[in-house]
């Protein structure tokens, strides 16, 4: 395992939880299972590094609601829901 990252020490270096690396491997097609470990080359650690995003949530959260978005002013009242007659 010379030169190999397991999971763990992907999820440490990224700056995000292991299950987000698995995740992200598994759908990228990356790594290979040691026993029951995955790990993975520098050039895999690349790619998974460039597809996490590093802040926590979810990034397109917002991107594809299409109602009117709730402001930000606190002295402002957010629209509602309108009330059945």
């Amino acid at each position: 395992m010379t030169g190999e990252l397991t999971t763990a020490q992907v999820a440490e270096q990224i700056g995000c939880d292991k299950t987000t690396v698995s995740r992200k491997a598994n759908k990228l097609k990356v790594g290979r299972m040691i026993g029951n470990v995955k790990v993975f080359t520098s050039a895999e650690w690349k790619k998974l590094k460039a597809a996490i995003n590093d802040t926590p949530g979810n990034p397109d959260f917002g991107i594809k609601f299409k109602g009117p978005q709730p402001s930000t002013r606190p002295d402002a009242k957010t629209p509602g829901r309108p009330k059945k007659s």
